[in-house]
């Protein structure tokens, strides 16, 4: 079995290879090729267990895989990821799944942004500026040629050191706005990634044509869009 920590996973894999490998999924998974099943929780009085588990199987192989990790206030979360040969049942590799988390979440995103997005878009908006914000700005990048993204959170300092760490890694030009309006406005993706228990933004703001990723909210006490979003939804 292959073990491998956080640090061996950040050294193996980049995001266009998991927006490839994410792409290629989502294809297996409409051919009916591949099963994802909803996140599930434990409830102790002090924290929480997630457990995701999903299926893949093409030609001559096959896998199986599960990711669980625990969430305790004062302590944060705690990932790992299993993976077996769904043909011999062994078990391949288990590894630390932080970052092969954020990987898979932002990509999924950038997919979304591949297939449904405007192809001539000059600015987005990204609201959140959290654990997995990074990867989600990386793929929406990398699935349009963006000009610049404004970036808002609730804090100042927060939003600048966001800023200040990705923009070596992102082509487009990243700048800092102090409303959320301003980074919905002209924006032809928006981008949520929150733990917001109410709407970020107001739907007023979003023109026609936008492409609307609220990827934050896993669950059902939270809520990043408003009716009006969805109003204008077609």
């Amino acid at each position: 079995m292959l073990y491998l920590n956080e640090t061996e996973v950040e050294s193996l894999i980049k995001m266009p290879d998991v927006m490839r490998v994410i792409d290629e999924c989502f294809k297996l998974q409409g051919q009916g090729k591949a099963t994802n099943q909803p996140r599930r929780r434990v409830y102790v009085p002090d924290g929480m267990m997630h457990v995701m588990f999903a299926s893949l199987m093409r030609e001559n192989e096959g896998y199986l895989g599960l990711k669980t990790y625990t969430a305790f206030p004062g302590v944060g979360v705690r990932f790992i990821f299993l993976l077996w040969d769904a043909n011999s049942s062994e078990l391949l590799s288990l590894m630390e799944a932080n970052l092969l988390g954020q990987l898979r979440t932002g990509a999924a995103s950038g997919i979304a942004a591949k297939y449904m997005a405007n192809e001539s878009i000059d600015e987005a908006g990204l609201i959140g500026t959290g654990r997995q914000a990074g990867t989600q700005l990386e793929a929406i990048c990398l699935a349009r040629d963006i000009k610049r993204v404004k970036i808002y959170s609730r804090s100042k300092d927060k939003r600048e050191a966001f800023v200040n760490r990705m923009q070596k890694k992102i082509n487009s030009k990243l700048i800092t706005v102090d409303d959320p309006s301003k980074a919905v406005r002209d924006s032809k993706i928006v981008c949520t990634m929150t733990n917001a228990r109410e709407p970020v933004f107001d739907g007023k703001d979003i023109e026609p044509g936008t492409t609307i990723i609220a990827a934050g909210s896993n669950k059902i006490a939270n809520r990043e869009l408003d009716d009006e979003t969805f109003r204008k939804a077609s």
